[in-house]
């Protein structure tokens, strides 16, 4: 129910494929098959493994 508030409301593409998508929010989104088709995902086990160095380099070069 969250998911298709917020899809109604933000235009927002809803992350469980189970949601159905309203006649207008497919009109003004498009179908959702060709939508999720492209999506890239975050591949966590890498973010997790590079997160130390990431974070030092971030110190390093931002908060200078």
């Amino acid at each position: 129910a969250v998911q298709a508030k917020s899809m109604a409301l933000a235009n927002s593409i809803p992350v469980n494929r189970n949601v159905p998508l309203s006649d207008a929010a497919q009109a003004k989104l498009g179908k959702s098959e060709v939508l999720t088709k492209n999506l890239n995902t975050v591949d966590w086990d890498t973010v997790n493994e590079k997160r130390s160095e990431w974070n030092n380099r971030w110190n390093r070069m931002i908060e200078q």
